[in-house]
């Protein structure tokens, strides 16, 4: 609002035009990287427009900056246009349309560029245009001798103007580019040679988010060449590098993309150890666990969580066994992490994903009324995932499960051995890594529940016209939860209003939140909403009232459950 208002008041208002496209620019990849880490990733409809919108914006602005009088400022604009017009995802439903307009607009936009004056721009500045363009280029998959000439003339040039001004981190970003450059040729001993130098001089002037791309494509490029030896230095120098981004203010200003620069690397990283004979089990794990929290801090973009892992606690406390199942290639790993010792059972991907896809549409579709078809691919993923692991897993306790990917579409309870579910002899836990807050048990008189609940259909759905019918089994829940503790407070139906709710949750020393209602969840927080009695709570205003409470007496535990509470990550910190 305020670059808009500028805008209509300067005298000249294409500098802050370009701003504001900038700005649009930054928070469509934001909104895109938290979007591709939930489920609506992959949905038709998602209440988060966001996205969309600022892209749209962007591109618009940046479009009508074409013919400005000022050559600097056109080629910033027309420069960033072509990056975010690339940028583009057509993986995106709400994206295809906008993707496909862009296309036919890139060749004639690579065109102007390369016909353009990089010295109308600051010395430093140019640097960075040729590298931007270069990257362009290179998503672009250029053939021709002519565009791969051009790319080498732009990197080239970056890397004399950043000597000339003697600035490292601009000595280190190109020749990281020109590293990347020689890897598309398939000059793989230059591209080394230049991964390993820009590494080196990010790693001596701190510049850790770029030591850690260096680093990780350094790694990959020697684990495809067989040094595995060298390759894991490498990839163990990337994953350290990404920590130190991690505590650094650049979590906030260089948000790496999770699905294109972080998690093939560490993904890379634990297939590379268990390529070993005696593969290290204890990192695989820590890898993963890395990666896990990588992906909430990502998506948060909050710094370091404070989170103590489980095989930590082991010795400490009666910690549960952890049973972590990746997909890692054309392999699915099992990895069970007890008390005794870890132990580890591989099995090919391919059958296991396809029974996993078969059984989550049914699920999602609801189309087995008989539970026939669903017991037949419960007990194949049964077989394939537990049955192995049967021997090393207690008679009974608790079971704890780090899912990757399309697991988490499942619920692990519902697995069948052919005569019995696995919840009926387990508890199950599912988590996003083995990480955890510092566990502090709760005695059996501290058991206190606020359970809040819709069994009926209530006025706030009426006014919202959703269509959604009354919650089966709320009633058999809350009965339920009733069995296990010391003393419950219910708020059912039309006692479950946004006030009673907030006025029970802040003045009673309650340590478990139960919330049984319809749920919509977005990768936008505005749009995410539990539904009371007479209105929807969106979670900023859930995110509060669980603040003013934690003053006061914090929760212990809080169980959403709702409809879609699994579509993404929920920032509740």
């Amino acid at each position: 609002m305020i670059l808009k208002a500028a805008v209509q008041r300067a005298a000249d208002p294409n500098p802050i035009r370009l701003s504001l496209a900038n700005a649009y620019a930054s928070l469509y990849r934001q909104k895109l990287n938290q979007y591709e880490l939930t489920e609506a990733y992959k949905a038709q409809f998602d209440p988060d427009r966001a996205f969309l919108e600022s892209s749209q914006a962007a591109l618009t602005l940046y479009e009508g900056l074409a013919n400005s009088s000022v050559p600097a400022l056109t080629l910033k604009a027309q420069l960033n246009r072509l990056e975010l017009a690339l940028a583009l995802d057509p993986d995106a439903p709400q994206l295809k349309e906008l993707y496909q307009q862009q296309q036919p607009l890139i060749p004639p936009l690579i065109g102007w560029i390369t016909q353009a004056d990089f010295n109308a721009l600051s010395p430093v500045e140019s640097v960075y245009a040729r590298l931007k363009f270069s990257d362009c280029l290179l998503k672009e998959n250029p053939k021709q001798d002519k565009q791969l000439q051009t790319l080498e003339t732009h990197l080239r040039a970056a890397l004399l103007t950043a000597q000339d001004l003697d600035n490292k981190r601009a000595i280190a970003d190109s020749t990281y580019h020109l590293g990347k450059l020689y890897q598309y040729q398939g000059q793989i001993k230059p591209a080394k040679k230049s991964f390993k130098e820009a590494g080196s001089l990010a790693t001596a002037i701190q510049a850790w988010d770029l030591a850690y791309l260096s680093h990780a494509e350094l790694a990959k490029l020697l684990q495809k060449a067989g040094d595995l030896a060298q390759s894991g230095r490498a990839y163990q120098a990337a994953i350290a590098d990404l920590e130190y981004v991690r505590s650094s203010l650049l979590t906030v200003d260089h948000p790496f993309s999770y699905r294109e620069e972080i998690d093939p690397v560490h993904r890379g990283y634990m297939q590379l150890l268990l390529s070993s004979p005696q593969p290290d089990l204890k990192a695989v794990i820590r890898t993963n666990e890395q990666l896990q929290i990588a992906q909430v801090e990502n998506y948060l973009r909050c710094g370091r969580l404070d989170l103590v892992s489980l095989e930590q606690l082991r010795g400490q406390t009666q910690t549960p066994t952890v049973i972590h199942i990746l997909q890692l290639g054309d392999q699915v790993e099992i990895l069970v992490s007890t008390d005794k010792g870890i132990y580890r059972h591989s099995t090919p991907a391919a059958p296991v994903i396809k029974h996993l896809e078969f059984l989550s549409v049914n699920i999602d579709a609801g189309l087995d009324r008989t539970g026939i078809v669903l017991l037949d691919y419960a007990s194949a993923l049964y077989n394939a995932l537990i049955a192995p692991i049967k021997p090393y897993l207690p008679e009974s306790g608790t079971l704890i499960f780090v899912l990757d990917g399309d697991f988490q579409a499942i619920p692990m309870a519902m697995l069948w051995d052919g005569e019995q579910f696995l919840v009926e002899n387990y508890s199950i836990t599912n988590a996003l890594g083995s990480k955890v807050a510092q566990p502090q048990a709760l005695s059996p008189d501290q058991l206190k529940v606020l359970f809040a609940g819709l069994s009926e259909i209530s006025p706030s759905q009426r006014v919202l016209n959703r269509s959604t019918p009354p919650l089966p089994f709320v009633e058999e829940e809350v009965n339920k939860v009733e069995g296990y503790s010391a003393s419950i407070d219910k708020l059912l139906n039309s006692a479950f209003t946004a006030q009673r709710f907030q006025e029970e949750l802040i003045s009673t020393n309650i340590p478990i939140l139960h919330i049984s209602s319809h749920g919509q969840f977005s990768s936008d927080i505005d749009q995410t909403l539990i539904w009371a009695w007479d209105k929807p709570l969106n979670l900023r205003e859930l995110k509060s009232l669980l603040h003013r409470k934690k003053d006061r007496q914090p929760l212990d535990l809080l169980v959403l459950s709702a409809c879609q509470t699994a579509m993404g990550i929920v920032a509740l910190r």
